[in-house]
């Protein structure tokens, strides 16, 4: 029972925290052109860091606050919450992958900065 509280719980929690601000899209109506001239006015003014901003976000994104909080590169994949992560990546440029041999030796922006799989 407790599980199923839990989980009602989280996605409840979910839920609020992941919704679009109040008013967001008031001024989207209408349709066709001219709905799709108010949702570009709406998006206009974000910033578009590419994908090779990806590295820079990382950095204050994805940063290891929680388990060691050691400031290394949280990988969602080889994390280990209770234990000794199997690898730890810094922010720097030396740990992104180019050339590498063995799993862990590196992280890269596809799949979520995971380390590479062989």
């Amino acid at each position: 029972m407790k599980k199923i509280y839990s989980l009602l719980f989280l996605m409840s929690f979910t839920i609020g925290i992941g919704q679009i601000p109040s008013g967001y899209y008031g001024s989207a109506t209408g349709s066709g052109y001219t709905l799709k001239t108010q949702l570009y006015n709406i998006i206009k003014g974000h910033a578009d860091n590419g994908y090779a901003g990806l590295y820079t976000t990382y950095q204050s994104s994805d940063i290891d606050n929680f388990y060691e909080n050691d400031g290394t590169i949280l990988d969602m994949y080889s994390e280990k919450p209770s234990g000794t992560d199997p690898y730890n990546y810094s922010s720097g440029s030396t740990q992104r992958c180019g050339t590498y041999t063995t799993e862990g030796d590196c992280y890269n922006k596809r799949a979520y900065h995971t380390a590479i799989r062989i």
